[in-house]
């Protein structure tokens, strides 16, 4: 794009890549030497923001920005007092802590942009695990009739509101593909009685596997840190669309819960990037005054 020679990164994408040092701001270059690796093939280090370039058309290229990172800097207009839940195909828990040493269970910590860490509660399922149950009826309706059943989740939906979720028992563990700490765990369907194993149930509990999950990185993350967090935002298209799970989150967290206006939050967080960069906004932390945000429905 700028035609620039010299590849650089910043401490968000170093990180991501390995053998970043948060104690040195750099890549471990003696660690990395000592496993073989040639560190002269290894991207400068940059702060975040930096300009490296200009278009031939003469507009200026900023350095880029790791896409969870942009997605908070894009859709959390309080970065001290929010977290950020993600529920996509993956699903993520993101809270912005102090810069300093953590060691929380589960939780990953990154680098953000304008310092401090990123702490990182990551479900491997996430949102795929809706898709398996969707999939699932799917097939039990093929089996059934012998036919290819049209869209479902709406279907799903319809089931989601002709129980009321508060008087069922059954459980679900939506660990399917583990953790990243335990990689062999696999999940569950737990408390089934004669009552209680109907379809509207078991797509409740599912939903609420899902939440359960996120919420356990969230209680690890306060027992260190106690933290009073006001807020939580919203962000992606599982969540944005089902406001059932919208209602599981809210419950489960205790925190109202909004969504950034912008469906496009990395998108966002990358041009805010480039406006701290660019000296456009007085820095990383000022950028959530630039997000609106909405309730669900």
């Amino acid at each position: 794009m700028t035609g620039g020679i010299m590849p650089v990164v910043d401490a968000t994408q170093a990180a991501a890549i390995g053998g970043y040092s948060f104690s040195l701001e750099d890549f471990d270059y003696a660690a990395i030497g000592r496993a073989g690796i040639a560190t002269e093939m290894l991207p400068k280090v940059v702060p975040s923001g930096t300009l490296v370039g200009h278009t031939p058309g003469g507009l200026p290229v900023y350095c880029s920005l790791g896409d969870n990172q942009a997605s908070f800097l894009g859709s959390v207009p309080s970065p001290e007092r929010s977290v950020l839940i993600n529920i996509g195909t993956g699903s993520q828990l993101s809270a912005l802590l102090p810069d300093g040493e953590y060691n929380i269970e589960g939780i990953e910590t990154r680098p953000f942009p304008g310092g401090g860490r990123l702490a990182v509660g990551a479900a491997l399922s996430g949102g795929k695990t809706y898709a398996l149950l969707e999939q699932f009826y799917r097939d039990v309706i093929r089996c059934y009739t012998g036919e290819e059943p049209g869209e479902m989740y709406s279907f799903m939906e319809r089931l989601l509101h002709s129980a009321e979720p508060s008087v069922q028992d059954l459980t679900v563990s939506t660990r399917f593909l583990g953790t990243r700490a335990q990689p062999e765990l696999r999940g569950s369907i737990n408390q089934i009685s004669l009552a209680n194993f109907t379809p509207a149930n078991l797509t409740h509990g599912f939903l609420q596997g899902m939440v359960d999950e996120l919420y356990t990185f969230y209680e690890a993350l306060i027992s260190v840190t106690g933290n009073p967090y006001t807020f939580i935002i919203g962000s992606g298209n599982a969540l944005r669309l089902n406001p059932v799970l919208c209602d599981k989150v809210g419950k489960a967290f205790g925190l109202p819960l909004a969504f950034s206006l912008s469906i496009e939050e990395a998108a966002v967080g990358a041009a805010l990037n480039a406006a701290a960069g660019g000296g456009f906004i007085t820095g990383f932390r000022e950028a959530g005054q630039y997000i609106g945000v909405d309730q669900p429905e």
